[in-house]
Formats: structure tokens, sequence, C-alpha cells
């Protein structure tokens, strides 16, 4: 979308998906304000939700990217979006359905998922390096930790310990969108080995 590229070439400073997303949507807690801003809720009538999607989407696609600053992700526009915002293309993005803007991800149908109680027995161990690795990923985002993952899915990791990423994809909260950003990860969470918020190996 337009806007959201014109809206990062005009940010007065740089922001992650999250701040960009409350600062179209014209959030009382967007880090920038109307003032400093000339697109403010220029999104207001989209979920935060559907606007943060539709960013990756953009990044996705190459017209954005993400780079770190002191452990923040922040977003640039890539050459390729300067290019295209300059022009007057069309930018063609897959767009969810309002009725589908907030409806969780689903599992491929080949893939059964197991009963939606939680867990009586887990492994505490995992379940609390899962919650750490979460953390961590909350942080350099500037999310809640629950938008990575409920505590219920991460009990339900530390449950069936899954080794690949079929068998994580069977895991009761673990859609197609996290089993691709987050899946890998997690895998090495589960086999014991130190890994960073964006899943690198810590030295």
């Amino acid at each position: 979308m337009r806007t959201i590229l014109q809206a990062v070439a005009q940010l007065p400073f740089p922001l992650g998906r999250t701040g960009l997303a409350r600062a179209l949507k014209g959030s009382s807690t967007s880090p920038v304000q109307a003032g400093r801003f000339p697109l403010f809720g220029a999104l207001a009538d989209r979920t935060q939700k559907s606007t943060v999607e539709l960013i990756a989407q953009l990044e996705d696609t190459g017209l954005l990217a993400y780079y770190e600053r002191e452990g923040y992700r922040l977003l640039r526009l890539t050459d390729q979006g300067r290019s295209l915002l300059k022009s007057q293309s069309e930018i063609m993005l897959i767009k969810p359905s309002p009725a589908a803007q907030d409806r969780p991800p689903q599992a491929p149908p080949s893939i059964p998922k197991p009963a939606s109680q939680t867990p009586s027995e887990y492994d505490q161990d995992l379940f609390e390096r899962l919650r750490a690795w979460r953390l961590g990923v909350a942080r350099q985002n500037g999310w809640a930790p629950y938008v990575v993952f409920h505590d219920k899915a991460l009990k339900e990791i530390a449950a069936q310990r899954p080794a690949t990423l079929e068998a994580l994809a069977a895991v009761k909260g673990v859609g197609p969108h996290k089993l691709e950003q987050y899946g890998p990860a997690v895998l090495e969470v589960i086999a014991g080995r130190q890994v960073g918020p964006a899943g690198k190996k810590e030295e």
C-alpha cells in the first residue's frame, strides 16, 4: 500500500512494524503524534493488526526492509520501494478480506491439531526457556509477549517437544505464519541450543 511506503518516508524518526501501525491508526499510544507526522491516522479505518500484516507483506515483496539499532527492529524503504513510490505504478498485495483480517492463521488441512485443552504435564524447564526466548523477541519488536505466542501454546510445545517443523506445525497455537517466522528458533530452544531473539545462535 502506497500510504505505508509514504509513511516510512515521512516519519521524523524510524519505527518498527507496531509503532508504524499505531501511528497510521492514530492511536494514543503511537510513538509519534500528529504534529510531527502528516499521515497520522491515515489508516484509522483499519485494525492495527491488519496494518501490521500489510507492512509484513511490503517487506516480503522487497519494498521495505528492517535493520537493527540498539536491539530494535526498524523499517526503512528499499531502493525498489523508493523507486515505486516515485512512480505511478500500483502496489499489488494479497489483502485479507475485512471479515478475515483478525482471523488467526489456519494450519493446512492435512495437519491434524491435538485437543485444545492445556496440557496438565509439560517440561517446566523447557517452558521457562521458551518464555525467555519469547520475551527477547517481544522486546526486540516492541510487542507484548503474547503477540509472539500465548503461554498455552508454549505449554503445548513443552509437552510435545516437537523435533521437526512438521511436528511443530501440529501443535495447537502454531499457525503457518508463526511456523515460518519462529519455527527454526523454537526448535533450537527445544534442542537446548542457546539462541538470541532473532533465532541466531549466540556464541
